[in-house]
């Protein structure tokens, strides 16, 4: 039946705005009130309504269309208005057509609008994006902004910082919207710092936290490795990429632990961590290569007492949490894809100072002629295989040439240069990749986030790779109203490979740190004219030794064993292998006991497990070399093989580790009135155990997998008949073990109390013990705490008529923190390890590991910190500064003894370290128009150590044992000492000056009080500056990077003496040559007598103060420039956004030597430094991301 309505409408009520708000409401009921408000008639059919069909509505002095939009929305209804009628007509929706469905896709519309408080103040800077989109533009200084092309039904979110976000539905005009300040009630929008145990918001802490900016973190594409990434965007932070810095890469607010280091100074593995603790998910994480970066929701980095007390025993280094992502209540299916490709290119071998080809030749005609008395052919071919330009000198020595042919010879290898082959044979283009696809959905009760990820290492190694896949799955299920739990099931499987290239190596197959194009002779060549590989016998001294000619021939007549070495064939028969799994699973449960109070437990279980296998073929140099040295030959009987004459090397490791930890917590969260109060108390118990073996098959077939027995009892003994004059004894083929089992027990609380929103106070308690230290009680009550307090000045009524003055809070904490010696390396008691030979009774036994020490305790810190936190102009400059002491007392390191003892020192407490420090941290939004917005943020972190105390046996007495000293009381750590260096004397031999003023070269007589302070090797300045550009679709980062402060050595000669096999520091040719070369030039004589050598001190050289440089740089991290396909586009493809990048890495802005060094790539020791190869640099990525 057709229905018309006709009302009369009064003058009263006709073109008036019209205000609803129903819910459940008959839509015929709502068309009354609609008719009532506006003075328009509806006419339409009442059999399209659906049956009982209720809606919802809710507008605010919205006109007629508004209203008929939201009340037909979702349903199969059209409307048509006739204005000048006052009548609006309904009918049943048709289904388009294909024309009219195309012509929908380009239907858009130009959305303008603006944005201002609740006080009519325009608030420019606002972002302002369609949502499920990339398209964004900001608020200008009016508050105005301008949408190009948005569809008719998107909606438009609007963002400010201090105002809650909102969504309205777009239109041609918005008008004026008004953003509402923001309500700290609502934790959903509050800015929260996560510690591992809780989440805390900010106005509720004391504590001094520090949150990364993670789109910079996430687009770097140079590493892998996250915390490599947070470089110059943590005030505090230090990124140390030097290759000194292995066991200290990443420091937050200094050094606060020395640990173990060798005689040199060089930390080893063991001692008290230096880094900070990783938290992932609530669980300390030592396998941080395992976290993707794409599945990282938060980093959040503690660095006071209050924030990281809670740690306890490991917190004195800072706490580093990582939050990974979840899925959300209530969200639709979400699919993510992110991938890059980052191209590093070859390393640049030019960087590494050597002489040229025709340079060495001349060096070594000069060395030859002074060297030759003292090393004639007999002994030098004893050292060492003689390069080809020694067997020309010496031959040419000895008559067997003439002077013409000698030089012939030697200017043949003067004009090649072995550079290019070495650059294509052993080097490629180095390449990282990453591509990660993510999915993520929510209904009531379940939701889950589930990412797969592929990361592709390739170095500039040939045959070298490491590919890493990685499934991870969160799952939260909410059982009622009163239990929830989640489960994270992250694995990682890792494979690697490499071909076992050309370095040196010692006898037992151990890589050292010599590549090729450090030490070879530049005109050695690897291929012929025609592309064969050439034999290079000298050369199988990089792989455990070669012999001279004569020698050479001689053991292989005798063995019958080709001792020929030819490095590109050694390729091919040779591998190492690899594959390690990692399993992270972190499950946990929340039960709400009380309205107040409720219980959280986290549990977390890790495992490792991890094979590697490597091969030598029976062919390959390193397996014929070992078979000789354990050859015996008598005259006229063949030659006896004590190890099989067939068949290759096989090592096989296999290694599981295992640790978990449980946690138990209850939390008291209670506000009434003006007091907000917050009690967790819990026990937390971990563990960690595993066990790994080592396993040697000699003769072993590769394709049958099967080995030959051996003699291993007669071996053990060693053989002193070989032909190659004795075999040591060869190790059992079978090690391996259970690793030190570690237990810890911790119970803690923590309170959190505010008042009227302004005043804080925060306080922490926990008590730790371990396995560590037996039954002493005593080393065990060391507990930490901390205690802080927090006003909110800004929040106070005398500042309010302060107007551009946003947010000002004042911060101060005291605490104790303390660390721990690593799993194994120390205890009260004595640790025994297994050891086998001769000298046992039957060929095993025990020996002390780590002598035991009954006053062994923890490590303890004492940190004090004030800050102060601030936002101006409406937010538009925000910040904080930090100022703190850190004082560690019983410091865990090499505890000097009496040898009476039997030991020269045992693992104990030995010393105290002080760092002081501030940080400052800036964020702005410098330009914020409709379609452009520029922002910066700027890190600074300023840390001064000083070594207050360290025990020793006796004292320094020389000034070469002071040189040695990397911890000296009364100085910074990473001290680095120099000699006061004077020149040459006439003799060209090196002199310094005392502290007198004497000048001398007496190699002996420098004192302590002689040598020169120069500085400390680690940074004192680091931060970095990002700056954010936005126009339109496109976005431009420019992040630059600082160490500032510290010192290096600068690489020099070191060859003074011997004859010269290898190639050498080129500045070696600019040496003292003749008398008065001493005016021209700093650079030691050689001496051809090594006896004479030992009557000057060449220390006083390369341990010089004219040495010594400049360590600071500012370097461009990173350049990314970023483009998001418009949305009419990225719907044509089906998908929510697309953004595609572009990034250049690693770019010197400023150095302060002027020597060419790059300190990040320097190696600066105790006695001179040394360039390691740069790479990675001006690399250049690719990458792209799409939403679904």
């Amino acid at each position: 039946m057709l229905l018309v309505c006709f009302l009369q409408v009064s003058a009263s009520t006709f073109g008036q705005r019209i205000t609803l708000n129903k819910k459940n409401a008959q839509l015929e009921l709502v068309l009354r009130e609609v008719r009532k408000q506006s003075g328009y008639d509806f006419i339409y059919d009442g059999n399209i309504f659906p049956a009982g069909k209720k809606i919802n509505i809710a507008v605010n002095n919205a006109n007629i269309d508004e209203v008929m939009r939201s009340a037909l929305q979702g349903l199969s209804l059209s409307y048509s208005i006739d204005i000048d009628g006052k009548i609006v007509s309904i009918r049943r929706r048709e289904a388009p057509s294909l024309i009219e469905r195309i012509i929908s896709k380009f239907e858009r519309i130009d959305v303008r609008g603006r944005v201002s408080d609740s006080d009519g103040n325009p608030l420019g800077g606002a972002s302002v994006r369609v949502k499920g989109s990339n398209v964004k533009v900001n608020t200008d200084e009016k508050g105005a902004f301008y949408l190009q092309g948005v569809e008719e039904n998107a909606i438009i979110q609007i963002t400010y910082i201090g105002y809650l976000d909102k969504e309205v539905k777009a239109a041609k005009n918005l008008g004026n919207i008004t953003m509402e300040i923001l309500d700290s009630d609502l934790e959903e929008v509050e800015i929260k710092y996560s510690t591992g145990y809780q989440k805390i918001s900010r106005e509720r802490s004391a504590g001094s936290f520090s949150k990364p900016d993670l789109d910079i973190m996430k687009n770097r594409s140079g590493s892998a490795n996250i915390l490599s990434r947070l470089d110059g965007l943590v005030p505090g932070l230090v990124v140390n990429n030097a290759p000194s810095s292995t066991q200290n890469p990443f420091l937050v607010r200094g050094l606060a632990t020395i640990g173990l280091h060798d005689s040199f100074g060089n930390p080893t593995r063991g001692g008290a961590a230096r880094g900070p603790l990783i938290v992932v998910d609530g669980v300390p994480q030592d396998n941080i290569n395992a976290i993707n970066t794409q599945d990282v929701e938060d980093i959040t980095v503690l660095k006071d007492a209050t924030a990281a007390s809670i740690w306890g025993t490991r917190a004195a280094n800072g706490v580093i949490v990582i939050t990974t992502k979840k899925g959300k209540a209530g969200d639709k299916l979400h699919i993510e894809y992110d991938g890059f490709v980052n191209f590093q290119g070859k390393p640049d071998l030019d960087y590494i100072q050597r002489l040229n080809n025709r340079a060495f030749i001349t060096a070594s005609n000069e060395v030859f002629e002074q060297n030759k008395a003292f090393n004639p052919v007999g002994l030098a071919s004893s050292l060492a295989a003689l390069r080809p330009h020694q067997v020309i000198q010496y031959n040419r020595d000895g008559g067997l040439i003439s002077e013409a042919q000698a030089n012939k010879g030697l200017d043949s290898l003067a004009a090649i240069n072995n550079r290019s082959q070495i650059k294509d044979l052993f080097y490629r283009n180095a390449m990282l990749t990453n591509q990660t696809i993510s999915a993520s959905a929510g209904g009531k009760a379940y939701s889950f986030y589930g990412s797969g990820a592929y990361t592709g290492t390739k170095s500039n190694q040939p045959g070298e790779r490491d590919d890493l896949y990685k499934i991870n799955l969160r799952q939260d299920l909410i059982l009622n109203k009163r239990i929830s739990l989640f489960l994270i099931t992250d694995i990682s499987n890792s494979v690697r490979s490499s071909l076992d290239d050309i370095s040196d190596k010692d006898d037992s197959g151990v890589n050292n740190i010599i590549t090729v194009p450090t030490k070879l002779v530049p005109y050695q060549l690897f291929k012929d004219g025609s592309g064969n590989p050439l034999t290079i016998n000298h050369m199988g001294e990089y792989e455990g030794g070669s012999f001279s000619e004569a020698r050479r021939l001689e053991y292989q007549n005798e063995s019958g064993i080709n001792l020929d070495y030819n490095p590109l064939n050694e390729r091919n028969l040779r591998y190492n292998k690899s594959d390690q799994i990692y399993s992270r699973i972190v499950g946990g449960a929340t039960v709400k006991i009380l309205k107040s109070l409720r219980f959280e437990g986290n549990y977390g279980y890790n495992v490792m497990s991890a094979s590697g296998k490597g091969f030598l073929d029976a062919q390959s140099y390193a397996v014929r070399r070992e078979l000789l040295r354990y050859t015996v030959a008598q005259p006229g009987e063949d030659p006896t093989y004590y190890l099989p004459n067939e068949g290759g090397k096989l090592t096989q490791t296999n290694s599981t580790l295992k640790d978990y930890s449980l946690r138990n917590q209850f939390i008291f969260d209670q506000g009434w009135g003006e007091h907000q109060v917050t009690v967790l108390a819990g026990q937390e118990a971990t563990s960690q155990f595993g066990r790994s073996t080592h396993i040697v098959v000699r003769g072993w077939d590769d394709k049958l997998q099967v080995g030959r027995p051996i003699d291993y009892v007669t071996l053990s003994k060693g053989l002193d008949e070989s032909i190659t004059g004795g075999a040591p004894a060869l190790n059992d083929n079978f090690t391996g073990g259970d690793i030190p089992v570690v237990r810890t027990s911790s119970y803690y609380t923590n309170l959190a109390y505010s008042f009227m929103r302004k005043y804080t106070l925060n306080g922490s308690w926990r008590n730790d013990q371990s396995n560590l230290f037996g039954k002493d009680k005593s080393a065990q009550n060391r507990p930490v705490w901390s205690i802080g307090g927090k006003w909110m000045l800004g929040e106070e009524k005398f500042m309010s008529d302060i107007d551009w003055l946003a947010r000002l809070d004042l911060r101060a904490t005291y605490g104790v923190a303390g660390n721990a010696p690593q799993p194994g390396t120390a205890a009260s008691y004595d640790i025994l390890t297994a050891a086998v030979g001769p000298w046992y009774v039957t060929g095993r036994g025990l020996v002390i590991a780590t002598p035991g020490n009954d006053k062994l305790s923890w490590e303890s810190t004492v940190i004090k910190n004030a800050g102060v936190d601030f936002a101006l102009f409406k937010g538009k400059v925000s910040g904080s500064i930090d100022a703190y002491i850190k004082n560690t007392t019983d410091l865990l390191g090499n505890l000097p003894v009496s040898k009476f003892s039997g030991y020269e020192s045992v693992i104990g407490n030995l010393g105290a370290v002080q760092n002081k420090g501030f940080e400052i941290s800036l964020n702005s939004v410098n330009v914020a128009a409709r379609d452009f917005s520029w922002s910066t943020s700027f890190t600074l972190g300023y840390n001064k150590n000083k070594v207050q105390e360290l025990q020793s046996l006796g004292t320094i007495a020389s000034g070469t044992e002071m040189i040695r000293q990397p911890y000296v009381a009364g100085y910074p750590s990473f001290a680095l000492f120099a000699f006061d260096y004077a020149g040459l004397n006439s003799s060209g031999d090196p002199q310094i000056r005392l502290a007198d003023g004497t000048i001398t070269s007496d190699p002996n007589i420098s004192k302590v009080e002689d040598v020169k302070f120069m500085g400390t090797r680690q940074p004192i300045w680091a931060g970095g500056l990002a700056n954010s550009f936005n126009y339109k679709g496109f976005s431009l980062n420019v992040n630059l990077v600082y160490n500032l402060g510290h010192v290096m050595s600068r690489d020099v000669n070191t060859f003074w003496t011997e004859a010269m096999y290898d190639n050498v520091h080129a500045e070696f040719a600019n040496r003292w040559k003749v008398a008065g070369d001493e005016k021209r030039t700093d650079i030691p004589r050689y001496i051809g007598d090594n006896s004479l050598n030992s009557d000057r001190n060449t220390l006083y050289y390369t341990a010089a103060n004219s040495n010594v440089f400049k360590a600071s740089f500012v370097k461009v991290r990173d350049i990314t420039l970023a483009y998001s396909l418009p949305q009419r586009l990225t719907e044509q493809l089906k998908v929510q956004g697309i953004t595609l990048r572009a990034q250049v890495s690693n770019l010197m802005l400023w150095k302060a030597n002027k020597l060419g060094i790059d300190p990040e790539f320097q190696n600066s020791g105790i006695y001179g430094g040394d360039r390691s190869l740069r790479t990675g640099q001006g690399a250049i990525t690719f990458g792209a991301h799409v939403s679904f």
